[in-house]
């Protein structure tokens, strides 16, 4: 007596029949279809619908290699026993076809869809992506081992209800898509690199960013994909996952560890309709994920999803650079009119900074001759010139370690030992006085110039502090101030004149001539002294 195949075998393999059926049947459909097109003499849209007619055959031909993997052939698609290192690939292959099939039927039907005349063709092209999207559905129950008789009619298990994890495919039926996710959500051209082992599959993605008005370029596996990405500069990478050679994930990964390229959003496109092959790619660093084949209505409002975060993204990243430039600027022009040590404090909180300073050595310098030079030239020649030399002044303050404190017309205020102290103050104030009237000879010379420079110089005790609220000054207090101010007013053109405090302070390193005691206004009677020259 013969031995029957268990209920559960039968399911499976009429299953299995009904399959290669329903892709017979398509088949035939699209050759009708092309039959019509040519006999409407539409050639512009005659070679989409072979395409779809050849994606049709390499789906019967993956079919039939998909069953010769069954041991015996008897358990079928249905069976679940290809190994698992090719369930991937084979679920690849199969809905790979399927994905050209309704990305061309439906460009198609767009094409003609104000067409005098192509009614029936264009109802052709509807119920073709019809049958596709339900032989998909089909095909992910088998892969999930899903019973038939659980799986009601048009229905699906996966989101989207057409197996493919998207939305329907006709937004008219799907106001939610019709609306605000179907609308421009990013109005920039982008350039966008398509990375698919499928010709088809990139032709059809292609055409539908292209004609968003985007810039697209193609790779055909994940070596050429990554030699595109290094050689030009992309805004977004549909990525499929499943390619031979580098798969997409490896892709993926690669771009993620690479500084250069991982902030270009990657979508994953994959004929996996399994929620753990998006959950693998979300974590490694994609973007998005769409399972083939994908809704256009929803592909256009993924990409320009991820378009509008990118360039979002890139402003943020544009306005923090512009902040830092912002704020470098800034810091940078308070380090120009404040000392550094102040400006950290000011920057760290504190709002008044006042400091005493046992002993510190301040140096008032004028030019003689330039009140009646500024009198008799113009006003931009006066500038230049007094920036050329208080520049020069500025750049022996800066070598010296002396605080440059203001200018007061011709009128050029250092001091040194404050705000940081240094025992040195007295020695480093004089040696920027005699670089003072070296730089005004040098200018005199180089620009026939005939100025000479007083130098006043007096050290001790002094008040230090910031003073202003939208314009700060650092500015210096004291006898030792007016004392420094009244030795240049009575000091010698082209000479440095110094007091006794100073003097002392600098025993032994410079030789003086001594000058009468001077009546200094405001301060009285006052020893004061000449700089002669070092000793060497």
């Amino acid at each position: 007596m013969e031995k029957s195949l268990p209920e559960t075998s039968l399911r499976q393999t009429d299953r299995d029949v009904d399959i290669v059926n329903a892709a017979s049947t398509l088949s035939a459909m699209i050759a009708e279809a092309m039959h019509e097109a040519e006999l409407l003499g539409l050639s512009a849209v005659t070679s989409d619908v072979e395409r779809a007619h050849a994606a049709a055959a390499r789906l019967r031909k993956s079919l039939g290699e998909t069953l010769d993997l069954q041991p015996g052939g008897s358990q079928g698609l249905s069976g679940a026993t290809v190994p698992d290192q090719s369930a991937a690939r084979s679920l690849h292959d199969l809905k790979s076809p399927l994905s050209a099939i309704i990305g061309y039927a439906g460009l198609v039907a767009e094409e003609l869809e104000h067409h005098p005349g192509a009614a029936a063709l264009i109802g052709s092209m509807h119920l073709t992506v019809k049958a596709a999207t339900d032989l998909v559905v089909t095909l992910d129950n088998v892969w999930l081992e899903i019973p038939a008789d659980t799986v009601a009619a048009g229905s699906s298990p996966l989101p989207g209800g057409d197996g493919t994890g998207n939305a329907p495919l006709d937004a008219r039926h799907s106001p939610a898509l019709a609306g605000d996710a179907a609308a421009d959500l990013a109005s920039e051209t982008a350039r966008i690199l398509v990375i698919d082992d499928d010709f088809d599959s990139r032709a059809v993605v292609r055409r539908r960013l292209v004609h968003q008005g985007h810039h697209v370029e193609e790779a055909k596996s994940g070596d050429e994909g990554l030699a595109a990405l290094a050689s030009s500069p992309f805004d977004l990478v549909l990525l499929d996952l499943v390619m031979p050679g580098m798969d997409g994930f490896e892709v993926l990964q690669r771009l993620k560890a690479d500084s250069q390229l991982r902030d270009i959003p990657v979508i994953m496109l994959s004929g996996h309709s399994e929620i753990d092959s998006a959950i693998r790619c979300i974590a490694a660093g994609a973007e998005d994920y769409l399972s083939k084949p994908f809704n256009p209505v929803l592909l256009r409002a993924r990409v320009n999803a991820s378009l509008d975060r990118k360039w979002r993204r890139d402003r943020e990243r544009e306005h923090f650079v512009q902040l830092g430039e912002e704020k470098a600027r800034v810091d940078g022009l308070l380090r120009a009119i404040l000392p550094e040590t102040v400006v950290g404090r000011l920057k760290a909180g504190e709002t008044v900074i006042a400091d005493r300073y046992d002993s510190a050595t301040v140096l008032f310098a004028d030019l003689v001759g330039f009140t009646a030079f500024a009198a008799q030239t113009s006003a931009a020649q006066v500038v230049h010139v007094l920036d050329g030399l208080f520049s020069a002044f500025d750049a022996l303050c800066k070598q010296l370690g002396v605080e440059k404190i203001k200018t007061i017309g011709d009128a050029y205020m250092a001091a040194a030992g404050l705000p940081r102290p240094r025992p040195d103050h007295a020695g480093a104030v004089v040696q920027l006085g005699l670089g003072m009237i070296e730089a005004v000879e040098r200018i005199n010379q180089a620009k026939a110039l005939n100025f000479q420079l007083r130098v006043g110089i007096h050290t001790g005790p002094v008040v230090a502090g910031v003073i202003g609220r939208d314009k700060f000054i650092y500015d210096v207090w004291g006898d030792t101030v007016n004392v420094a101010h009244r030795l240049e007013d009575a000091g010698v053109p082209g000479r440095v004149q110094v007091s006794a405090v100073t003097r002392g302070a600098l025993a032994g390193r410079f030789r003086f001539e001594p000058r009468r005691v001077l009546d200094l206004a405001g301060v009285g009677a006052t020893d004061a002294y000449l700089l002669a020259q070092p000793l060497v």
